[in-house]
């Protein structure tokens, strides 16, 4: 007997599907001994005279296969046990002859599919292979049958999105099944209907949900007998009713390429704390799927295919699955440097329509035409913008259009806006990055004075920057050999033809793609116009109002992470920009693409700056780097408001694989001008009794010569649950200070005495101690 004992398992949840189908196929065939000669590796080493090197292998013959089938239903944990009598099929197979000659070996492969509740999902092939008739293997198999994203959410409603895996047969319904987790209240069940038309998707909005609620989320099939099968899950917490605090995650560029991509994802999926999550932009990477599903010619087939292989990894499920997720258009949804070189309409059409069908129906603005949408949730209002769709179609408004301009500006001065105290706009592309036409201008400038060998030097980093900034990493190598080489070429000819050939060397779709080239920056001044005018409170009468705001602008796309500084000069023209001129830029890229290295660009942005800024526009509005990052990252930001005040204290985060930015500040909306106060330093006070004494490497004095250590001690105190604080015994003048508040945190945690801990704070959850003390029982 050939035997199967399968388990089928859901994919996510692991998760046993109870009376699903499951068949096994076996099919017998003979086989004869085949000479195969393997083909030469181009470029290898010379290989000795003599004959071609050779080997055997049995070549099983598919046509004159025996085919047997099997099928059986799993029990409550999702096992079934399948077995085939493989005897008679085994000797037909010997019997057969090829030219005369008996077979040289037979063999059975076998394969498997389930049959989930009527959704026939390929789960596994041929998936083992055997020499006798007499076998057993186990098999656990994993299911897929639909997928779920939590989309937009306030305190009482959430909006859901489906989709299912395969065609499901007639006579069954759907469900979507909501419960509060851990209360007693029946669930709200609410039917679904399967559009065949938008890729076996759907969408609902349950309302009327109680504010700060974890709920768990359920798709169930239900047959015609009335019987339910739960096929996907999820789970979403409802926002506070007036959110004082609201933690925000961010990222951008999903498109992994090894096992180790995916850590930024299993890092977010992790955190329980998220309240909003964005993702900014290149959610897939539609280039090339004309050659990855070369088996079919229609785009929109083609786009369907490729979100369901690129949304597939178990991390970023999870996390579409557990969080309200909003999401923005870039160029890699239809193409790269899509908006700023032409692509074929029928291919367009077809990414847009996938775009609206996989990242823009569960969001506020549904399947419609308008991509850009602003939402208000608590004191911060959010916008997020479009820079795609109408790129390239206007001179006068080449980045964002006429149109949306128009809205944007009608938001900045609506009352959701107006009332908010703090406001994020969501824009896929930084508009703060290096200056394009400076980096030219100073190239050319440059180059002669300094002769061939400095030209070149400078080229090369001012090329390479340029080639970073727009195109990645091979961009930066092309842009790097174009600025060697014109640099020496200007220091030989002179300005005058070098900048010429600049000009027809850089001026490529990349470049033309970043808000500082110099066609883009009338769209790149409207926008920090609206974003300083709204930090600003100006109204329609051009006049500051009474409520600041701080304004956070959240960006990716360029495969780095970085934090920026901006700041703006403006004080007439109905742009006084004097009681608020700072906003910060945070970009997030990439969550799963490889990142690049900033060096070049750091020197270039050096050579550019002037007090370490650089401008944006020729004007008004300039910018510096607070931080830089060159590793996969996802971003945060959280606020939390301080007392009844407009004071607000905000946390900064990209965090990398083994490195992360931060800043830690505090905003004052009433003052003039508004300030940010930098909380790291900061020294504070802790009071309760130790939970955690530890003391590492004591007594082994590591450390250089010059700055001993003979030791770390952590503590932590339950009256500042999450915390940890700490100190160094270093091997200097004050150890024995050291040593004796050491012997002090002893004894108070030995007797379970309280303390007063003081700490200098470097970070969100942790400080530096640098006195403790008893405090009265």
């Amino acid at each position: 007997m050939l035997s199967l004992r399968a388990q089928l398992l859901d994919f996510l949840d692991s998760a046993p599907y109870a009376q699903a189908g499951v068949r096994l196929e076996v099919r017998v065939m003979a086989g004869w001994l085949k000479r195969v000669f393997p083909p030469q590796v181009p470029g290898g080493p010379p290989q000795p005279q003599g004959p071609p090197s050779s080997f055997l292998i049995v070549d099983y013959d598919e046509s004159r296969a025996v085919a047997l089938q099997v099928q059986g239903t799993t029990d409550v944990a999702g096992r079934v046990t399948l077995s085939v009598d493989a005897m008679a099929a085994f000797a037909q197979c010997a019997a057969l002859r090829l030219n005369g000659v008996p077979p040289d070996g037979v063999q059975a492969q076998l394969s498997a599919t389930a049959d989930v509740y009527g959704l026939a999902l390929a789960t596994a092939e041929r998936f083992a292979a055997f020499d006798t008739p007499n076998a057993t293997r186990d098999l656990v198999m994993l299911a897929d049958p639909a997928r779920l994203i939590v989309g937009d959410t306030s305190a009482t409603s959430t909006k859901l999105w489906f989709q299912l895996h395969a065609a499901p047969r007639g006579g069954d319904r759907f469900v979507c099944v909501l419960s509060v987790r851990g209360a007693n209240a029946p669930p709200r069940r609410v039917g679904l209907n399967f559009a065949a038309d938008r890729v076996l998707t759907t969408t609902t909005t349950l309302s009327g949900l109680s504010a700060a609620t974890q709920h768990t989320i359920e798709l169930r099939l239900v047959q015609p007998d009335a019987v339910e099968h739960v096929i996907a899950r999820g789970s979403v917490r409802t926002l506070p009713a007036d959110p004082r605090r609201l933690s925000i995650a961010f990222g951008s560029c999903h498109l992994p390429g090894a096992p180790t991509s995916l850590n930024r994802w299993q890092a977010l999926a992790a955190r329980t704390d998220i309240d909003l999550t964005f993702l900014m932009g290149d959610q897939i990477y539609g280039d090339g799927i004309e050659k990855v599903f070369s088996d079919t010619n229609d785009w929109n087939e083609r786009y369907a295919r490729r979100y369901n292989q690129l949304w597939a990894y178990q991390p970023v499920r999870r996390v579409l699955r557990s969080r309200p997720m909003y999401m923005a258009l870039d160029d890699h949804e239809v193409v790269d440097d899509w908006g700023t070189e032409p692509v074929d309409a029928t291919r367009e059409a077809a990414g847009l329509r996938a775009y609206r069908i996989f990242q823009q129906q569960h969001g506020p603005m549904g399947l419609g035409t308008r991509v850009d949408y602003g939402f208000r949730r608590g004191p911060a209002a959010f916008y997020v913008t479009d820079s795609r769709t109408a790129r390239g179609k206007s001179s006068a408004f080449p980045v964002m259009g006429r149109a949306q301009f128009g809205r944007l500006e009608a938001w900045a001065r609506s009352d959701e806006v107006r009332t908010a105290d703090l406001v994020f706009m969501v824009v896929p592309v930084p508009p703060a990055m290096l200056p394009i036409a400076q980096l030219e201008e100073l190239a050319s400038a440059l180059a002669a004075p300094v002769g061939g060998v400095g030209g070149g030097l400078l080229g090369a980093v001012v090329g390479a920057t340029i080639g970073f900034v727009v195109g990645g990493p091979a961009g930066a190598v092309v842009g790097a050999e174009v600025g060697a080489s014109i640099g020496a070429f200007a220091g030989a000819v002179g300005t005058k033809v070098y900048y010429e050939h600049l000009e027809d060397t850089i001026t490529e779709p990349d470049l033309r793609d970043a808000w500082t080239y110099d066609k883009n920056l009338p769209d790149l001044v409207r926008l920090m116009d609206v974003l300083f005018d709204v930090a600003n409170d100006i109204g329609a009468d051009g006049k500051p109002g009474p409520r600041p705001k701080g304004v956070f602008v959240l960006s990716g796309d360029y495969h780095f992470g970085a934090i920026h500084l901006v700041r703006s000069t403006r004080t007439g023209g109905g742009h006084d920009h004097r009681n608020n001129p700072a906003l910060v830029q945070i970009t997030s890229s990439p969550i799963s693409k490889p990142a690049v290295d900033t060096d070049l660009m750091l020197k270039a942005a050096a050579i550019v700056s002037t007090d370490d800024e650089f401008k944006l526009d020729n004007d008004h509005y300039r910018a510096r780097f607070v931080g830089h990052l060159a590793q996969r990252n996802f971003g945060r930001v959280e606020f939390e408001q301080v007392g009844n005040t407009r004071r607000y204290r905000l946390q900064l985060y990209v965090e990398g694989e083994s490195d992360a930015l931060a800043e830690l500040f505090e905003i004052d909306l009433d003052a003039r001008p508004v300030t940010m106060r930098n909380l790291v330093g900061e020294v504070l006070i802790a009071r309760g009794r130790l939970t955690l004494l530890r003391v590492h490497e004591i007594g082994s004095g590591f450390g250089p010569a010059v700055d001993r250590i003979d030791g770390e001690v952590i503590v932590a105190v339950d009256g500042s649950p999450g915390c940890a604080f700490g100190f160094q015994l270093r091997n200097d003048a004050n150890l024995p200070a050291r040593q004796r508040m050491l012997a002090l945190l002893r004894d108070a945690f030995a007797h379970d005495r309280p303390m007063q801990i003081e700490y200098l704070r470097t970070g969100q959850h942790n400080g530096t101690l640098i006195r403790a003390s008893q405090l009265a029982a």
